[in-house]
């Protein structure tokens, strides 16, 4: 009957409550419907354990008895539906499913979003996350700043270090240019690390360059720029 009410994946049916239980960790679904009356495990005791073994599950009971409704809400079941079922029924059950996955979703994007490192470039460049500025990110030196900026302006693109030479070392012969580049890279990744900023600063070896990956972080500008 779940299959014809569609918008609904069935990841595994069992009729051992032992082997369900063993099976949610690997199979994490949204909702688990439960049967109340089981052998040798009650569909209580089984809601127990699930909602240590997988917390996020959403549980229904199905229950012949009205009598176990109490019992059903008091373990935190969305709903319980009385056996035998009735498609009508079912199909309220399912809506209110999919409004609390909804609610769930929403919830889990802010999070999210209030989580994500934002790296505000306009008027100095600084790293904020849930609002508040990351106050442990100290460039070892303002060449690290200024290289950082460069590669963030040119974020998921590939730079030559030929460019990056001639923009931050013009008057050094290259091979003591190339030699601050390099510990200029380091001291910038170093400066990332401690910080806790998920950004990679990639080798292109074929081209003999330096990419940023900012993908997941928010940037100021970038997010001005998508507003215009």
């Amino acid at each position: 009957m779940l299959k014809e009410l569609g918008n609904v994946n069935i990841v595994g049916t069992f009729t051992d409550p032992a082997e369900a239980v063993e099976s949610t960790s690997e199979l994490e679904p949204d909702v688990i419907f439960l049967d109340i009356e089981m052998p040798e495990l009650s569909g209580q005791q089984a809601a127990e354990i699930l909602h240590t073994r997988c917390p996020r599950a959403i549980i229904v009971f199905l229950t012949a008895y009205n009598i176990y409704a109490v019992d059903a809400f008091e373990l935190n079941a969305l709903d319980y539906v009385l056996k035998p079922v009735n498609r009508n029924r079912l199909l309220k059950t399912i809506q209110r499913l999919e409004e609390r996955l909804k609610e769930r979703s929403v919830a889990d994007s802010s999070t999210k979003l209030s989580d994500a490192t934002m790296i505000r470039c306009f008027q100095s460049l600084r790293f904020e996350r849930g609002g508040q500025q990351l106050p442990n990110i100290r460039w070892r030196t303002s060449k690290a700043q200024e290289l950082f900026a460069y590669l963030l302006h040119n974020s998921n693109r590939f730079v030559s270090k030929d460019m990056l030479i001639e923009l931050l070392w013009p008057d050094f012969v290259f091979k003591k240019a190339s030699t601050l580049l390099y510990t200029t890279i380091y001291q910038v990744r170093q400066c990332l690390k401690q910080g806790e900023i998920d950004l990679r600063i990639n080798n292109v070896i074929t081209g003999e360059g330096y990419s940023l990956e900012t993908d997941g972080l928010q940037i100021d500008i970038m997010e001005w720029e998508k507003g215009i």
